[in-house]
């Protein structure tokens, strides 16, 4: 048997039903052929990767090349799964074995030959122990892709979609190959603590324990530090390596190039084959403007598999699969959510969308800049009576706008004033009806979408804001939450550091006299106070105490303040303090002598 014969069987399609003596598979299952037990010129004899043998179509399947290095290894697994049969062993088992066998023998012996030829002249550690590497697992896909087969399409996969989703063979190699010169090198030693650890190994251990065990990523990275603890515990003689391997096990997510190709990632793989299965069905849907199949259930699998992977999965190789071929994979599903009409499929994918905003913020800018505002600002107009639907759209919009980026010119189209006014009317009619999750996001996207504009002058939530007669909720909302310094718009990790939303909005309502007017005196009064206590407690310097001085200063400027007086004293007590400091912030000073000079009816004294 020559290295040209060294292939396993890939399948084609599914083949659910047939004799007793035939594999039942899912597409892209992989066997082991047993060559010469088939008189039969359509069928082969094959052993799946569960152990057991029997006849698979030629039409069914497609070969695989593989390296000896793991053809052996499965033939081993093989056959120590077709021994466990026995006593009971059929008599096409035991052809299997027998071929097996025979196959293994000739395959060792024609490695042993290479190798002394290879060794001539080079001197040979007689202590040296053969390395024999288990190949990565050759498992189907998790989702079923038994129709992506069946869409028709004009257009051809992207080209680096393809490229990648087939790249994991010589990945597997390099990683063989890298380990078995890493060991070779180090057990030229016998101080085991001499051994350099490579920095692929730690992450490398972190993949397949999540692969193998279907664990997050995180838990996977505590699950091999505690075997890395364990290790030390029993044998101290090795805390030198533990060292390295637990160095490596913090610094996983910062591995150089090099490394990442020698690490072979099971999400990546997976998530390149739901893109390219996605990407069929979009294009199917797209020539034909309704499906060709009942495929419902098929691209709901699609996404839920999507979604979870992006949870659970190193957010390194998650980000790498998004950000391929400039975030190609979020152009995909933006498209695919304004054709599918369907609802349970369009919720899925507003999971997607708020996972991957999560993972990368570069996606909130992809999709600030694409069409799907507009979708989402139509969804909620029009569906929102479906709590559940109204809920995530509100929520992703809110998302979309949180960063503060100034959006295209053409959504202005569609959040205009008719949205705004739906949105504030709808905000005052869920505070009644108790629905207070969409009631927060409603909010939340009147506040992220009023972070952008710079000019109180071009505002368009302020002058819808301006025909509103009243605005209970909003405002008793608004002072809620600036008293307990919550921003509902902090959504995102990497949006912990902008501006707060509240507070901008705080300031550019109290721009204008006809704006503090829908606030309650009371409500007034309440600001005041958590003013007064901000401006007391705050560190000089702090933007937060800057930001209270502006929104007093406007509070003064246009309300009614003359008419109550509420905490002047405290106000007056504060400014001294500021202008006294022995090192004073100069933009803070700045602005109180401005309130002292244009105010000096009450602020004569400071």
């Amino acid at each position: 048997m020559n290295d040209t014969e060294i292939f396993l069987y890939s399948a084609l399609y599914d083949l659910s039903s047939g004799h007793k003596q035939v594999l039942l598979f899912k597409k892209d299952d992989k066997f082991l052929p047993v060559l010469n037990c088939s008189s039969n010129p359509n069928w082969a004899v094959c052993i799946d990767m569960k152990g057991n043998v029997g006849y698979v179509p030629y039409t069914y399947v497609e070969k695989k090349q593989v390296s000896v290095q793991e053809y052996l290894w499965l033939i081993d697994d093989s056959l120590e799964k077709l021994h466990g049969d026995s006593p009971s062993i059929s008599k096409l088992t035991r052809e299997a074995i027998k071929s097996l066998t025979s196959i293994r023998a000739h395959l060792l012996s024609s490695k042993n030959e290479k190798t002394e030829v290879d060794s001539v002249g080079t001197p040979v550690n007689d202590h040296m122990t053969p390395v024999v590497d288990p190949p990565s697992e050759f498992s189907s896909p998790v989702v079923n892709s038994a129709n992506s087969d069946k869409c028709i399409n004009d257009q051809a996969i992207p080209d680096a979609v393809e490229e990648k989703a087939n790249e994991t063979e010589p990945q597997e190699s390099e990683q063989k190959s890298a380990l078995q010169s890493v060991v070779e090198n180090g057990t030229q030693t016998d101080n085991v603590n001499n051994f350099n650890v490579p920095n692929w190994l730690v992450p490398s251990l972190v993949e397949n324990v999540r692969h193998k065990t279907h664990i997050s990523h995180e838990n996977s990275k505590a699950a091999v530090g505690i075997i890395l603890d364990t290790l030390l515990d029993a044998i101290p003689i090795l805390d030198t390596l533990w060292f390295q391997l637990k160095e490596n096990l913090h610094q996983s997510e910062a591995i150089d190039e090099v490394a990442k190709e020698v690490i072979r990632s099971e999400d990546q793989r997976k998530l390149l084959d739901i893109f390219k299965q996605l990407w069929y069905c979009k294009n199917d849907e797209q020539q034909r403007s309704w499906p060709v199949h009942e495929d419902e259930d098929h691209i709901s699998g699609l996404l839920v598999e999507m979604n979870n992977i992006f949870i659970d999965a190193n957010p390194r190789v998650t980000r790498e699969v998004i950000r391929c071929d400039e975030y190609e994979m979020v152009n995909l599903l933006v498209t695919y959510y304004q054709m599918e009409p369907r609802k349970t499929l369009r919720i899925k994918m507003l999971h997607v969308f708020l996972t991957i905003c999560e993972l990368d913020v570069v996606v909130v800018t992809q999709l600030l800049n694409s069409v799907l505002p507009m979708e989402l600002a139509r969804d909620i107009q029009d569906n929102f009576e479906d709590s559940e639907k109204v809920f995530h759209s509100t929520l992703l919009l809110s998302v979309i706008f949180s960063t503060g980026e100034k959006p295209p010119t053409g959504t202005y189209d569609f959040i205009n004033k008719k949205f705004l006014h739906f949105v504030f009317e709808k905000l005052e009619d869920v505070a009644k009806s108790d629905d207070e999750d969409v009631g927060q996001n409603l909010l939340s996207i009147i506040l992220a979408f009023n972070l952008h504009f710079e000019s109180v002058q071009e505002n368009i939530v302020l002058e819808t804001l301006k025909e509103k007669q009243s605005a209970q909720y909003l405002t008793e909302r608004l002072i809620f939450l600036l008293n307990r310094e919550e921003d509902p718009c902090k959504i995102l990790t990497e949006s912990k550091d902008a501006e707060n939303s509240v507070m901008k909005f705080m300031i550019d309502m109290f721009s204008f006299p006809e704006l503090i007017d829908l606030f309650y005196l009371n409500d007034i009064k309440v600001l005041l106070d958590i003013i007064v206590r901000q401006l007391t407690d705050l560190l000089p310097g702090e933007k937060k105490r800057y930001d209270y001085l502006r929104l007093v200063k406007n509070l003064l400027k246009n309300s009614n303040y003359g008419e109550h007086l509420h905490q002047l004293e405290g106000l007056q007590k504060c400014f001294r303090f500021i202008l006294s400091q022995e090192f004073p912030d100069e933009n803070e000073v700045t602005l109180v002598l401005e309130m002292t000079y244009e105010f000096p009816q009450w602020f004569e004294n400071v």
